[in-house]
C-alpha cells in the first residue's frame, strides 16, 4: 500500500477530520514522511469526532512518536488506538 492521501495534504485532512468516527491507516508507512506525519498529528490533536484510529504496522520514527504523543494528550475524543508494530527503532 502507498502512503495514505490524508497524510500527504493537511488541507485534505482538514476537510474530513471532523466527519469520520473511525480511521484505519494500517500498513501505510506514514512515518516515512516526517513533515506530512506531523501535519497529520496536528489534525488529530484538533479532531473532535474520531473515536478509533488504527496506526498498526507503520514506520513511525521517534520524532513521529513525539508528535503522536502530543496529539494524544490534546485529543479528548479518541477512545481506541491500534499502535502495535509502529516500528519505532532506537536511534544509532
Amino acid at each position: 500500500m502507498g502512503v495514505a492521501p490524508t497524510c500527504v495534504s493537511g488541507s485534505k485532512f482538514s476537510a474530513w477530520h471532523n466527519i469520520a468516527f473511525s480511521l484505519c491507516l494500517e500498513w501505510n508507512a506514514m512515518g516515512m514522511l516526517e513533515t506530512a506525519f506531523s501535519v497529520f498529528c496536528e489534525g488529530l490533536a484538533n479532531n473532535s469526532r474520531l473515536q478509533t484510529l488504527d496506526l498498526r504496522n507503520n514506520q513511525i520514527s521517534h520524532d513521529g512518536a513525539t508528535h503522536l504523543a502530543f496529539a494524544l494528550r490534546v485529543n479528548t475524543t479518541l477512545r481506541s488506538l491500534g499502535w502495535s508494530e509502529l516500528a519505532t527503532a532506537l536511534p544509532d
